[in-house]
Parts: structure tokens; sequence; C-alpha cells
């Protein structure tokens, strides 16, 4: 099983997330989910959306107003299945047919305390060559072009939708030559991360 995790706002996952407890341990989320052996995109966000409210939560009694949006995909070798849960993030799939973006749920994980949250598991089945993206919103988000506005979603599908006819190289080359042209001189917005993977 390969797991990508892409992940964005006030908090970030570059190995793993940890919160200190009150006893001074360490808490890592991935650790949590691998020992409790969950294999589920969708039941892995909600282990973790619990396991972050609870590390939150433990010394306060006040809502907690940090989350972060996370895209998990998991994808089959033999079979060329994909399964895909977000949590304010989706995924576009690439074919020889267009574009189809897969969204996830609308929550982060954290942020809305005490609000019951569910978090779907969608299933795709993939073809030899297609093509898979998950994003942070930076690249979406990023001001630039004539009018200083942000590049938004519609030209962002655009632009993948071109990158997906190139070799996975090229479009590397291509999304960050793209991103510097819209933003010129003007400051980097947010964090950018755009993972892509060839079937």
């Amino acid at each position: 099983m390969k797991l990508q995790i892409c992940g964005g706002g006030g908090l970030h996952w570059s190995r793993c997330a940890r919160c200190d407890d009150e006893h001074g341990g360490e808490f890592c989320f991935q650790g949590s989910v691998l020992k409790q052996k969950i294999e589920e995109p969708g039941l892995i966000l909600q282990a973790l959306d619990e396991e972050l409210e609870k590390s939150f939560s433990k010394n306060s009694n006040e809502p907690f107003n940090d989350g972060m949006d996370v895209g998990l995909i998991q994808m089959n070798k033999q079979n060329n299945e994909l399964k895909f849960s977000g949590a304010f993030r989706s995924i576009i799939v690439a074919n020889v047919e267009g574009i189809t973006e897969f969204r996830g749920s609308r929550y982060p994980l954290g942020f809305y305390s005490g609000v019951d949250k569910v978090f779907d598991t969608t299933t795709v089945q993939l073809q030899k060559g297609n093509c898979v993206y998950l994003y942070t919103d930076g690249y979406v988000d990023q001001f630039g072009g004539q009018n200083n506005k942000k590049l938004n979603k519609v030209n962002f599908k655009e632009l993948i939708k071109t990158a997906s006819e190139m070799e996975i190289d090229e479009q590397e080359a291509f999304l960050e030559y793209s991103f510097n042209n819209w933003k010129q001189d003007e400051e980097q917005t947010d964090d950018v991360l755009v993972i892509g993977v060839r079937v």
C-alpha cells in the first residue's frame, strides 16, 4: 500500500505531525494510524481528525481554530484502483477524455471543534497512462497576471490538462514556468505543492 499526502494550511506534514501531551511525551499521528492498522483513506482522516482534536483540546476547554487541509490517496498497483479521501482538498484525474475533479469532504482536519465530520472514500478505476494530481491551494490562490488576480481553479485545471499530455519531467518544468509567469514580481501567496502520479 502506498499513501501520498498533500497537505496545506497552518499545519504541515513532512514526515509526521507531532504534539506534546501534558506528560511531555510526543504523539505521532502517523504512528497512531499505523498502530491501529487503518488502511481506508476516509477512516484514516477520521482517526487523524479525532486525535488532532484531542491533542488541541487536552489542556483547554476553548474551541481551537487551527487545522489542515489534506488529500490522501491509496493506489493498488495490481488492479490500478485508486481510493481517495479529502479534508477540504480534491484531486484531479487526467485521461484521454480530459480531466475529472474528485472533491473531498467540506471539512479540514481540526478547526471545527465539536462538529461530527464524515470523510468519505471515493474509489476510481484508473487506466494505464492516467495521471493523478494532488495539490495545495497555493497554486490556485496565487495573485498575478495583468490584473493581479488569483490564478483560480478553472485556469489551474487548464494547465493540468495541458501538462497531463507531457512526460512527467516536462510537466514539472511546465507547471513551474506557468506559476512563475503568472506570479511575475508578486509575493508568493502561500505554500505551493503539486504531486503528480502517472499510472
